[in-house]
């Protein structure tokens, strides 16, 4: 085999492994171990305005959560009170000034805090759903705790409540001057970002490959 063939051959065989494991990276870091948590004991109120907006409220909502495998630990969001934006043609509610802080403390000692922003509130049900993004503010714990939270980290958040106490949508509830409540039934939160072993191993791949090509034109 000459050696234009073999750094053909060797080019393809990078290029072939960076293909392959780029989408396995860019999941694992998206997908990585997350944090899920349980039913609140606290309600959250539901308020409409009669012209298609919601007033939202509650206090600080509390209940039980574990990160990935580890012992069960307990959440916190803070207390709401915001009100949302008319509902929207794509049939959800943008939320107005609405940040909370979301807290976590692990059965194996993992902490953190962060920043929640809800991004849109799910309507067209009637067990509302939330969206938003974190910005963790605080985190301790173990290696593959902090991997996942570490300070400066974004995440994604989600949860959705148990059905209203009226049985009703909020789209419904947002024409009348009612209310509604109900306590969170369930939620997740995971990294939205790569691990940075991950990232490092894509590019390691991509710059040999970067490598090869120089080779290959230097040898023709």
């Amino acid at each position: 085999m000459s050696t234009v063939q073999k750094l053909r051959l060797d080019r393809k065989l990078l290029f072939g492994l960076a293909l392959a494991t780029s989408p396995l990276l860019l999941s694992a870091g998206s997908q990585a171990a997350q944090i899920t948590f349980a039913a609140s004991a606290q309600n959250i109120t539901f308020a409409g305005n009669g012209a298609g907006a919601l007033s939202i409220s509650s206090p600080t909502l509390t209940g039980s959560a574990f990160y990935d495998a580890d012992p069960l630990g307990t959440y916190s969001i803070s207390a709401m009170s915001f009100t949302t934006g008319v509902h929207s043609t794509t049939g959800n509610f943008t939320p107005g000034a609405n940040t909370e802080t979301f807290t976590f403390t692990g059965g194996d000692g993992d902490t953190l805090t962060e920043t929640i922003t809800w991004n849109l509130i799910q309507d067209d049900t009637v067990q509302p759903k939330f969206f938003g993004t974190g910005v963790v503010t605080a985190a301790s714990g173990d290696a593959a705790f902090l991997a996942d939270f570490h300070v400066g980290a974004t995440d994604r958040l989600d949860f959705i409540t148990m059905p209203l106490s009226g049985d009703t949508t909020l789209l419904a509830l947002s024409a009348t001057t009612g209310s509604e409540t109900g306590p969170i039934s369930s939620g997740e939160k995971f990294p939205t970002v790569p691990e940075p072993a991950s990232l490092l191993l894509l590019g390691s791949a991509l710059a040999g490959l970067g490598l090869l090509g120089r080779r290959r034109n230097r040898a023709i």
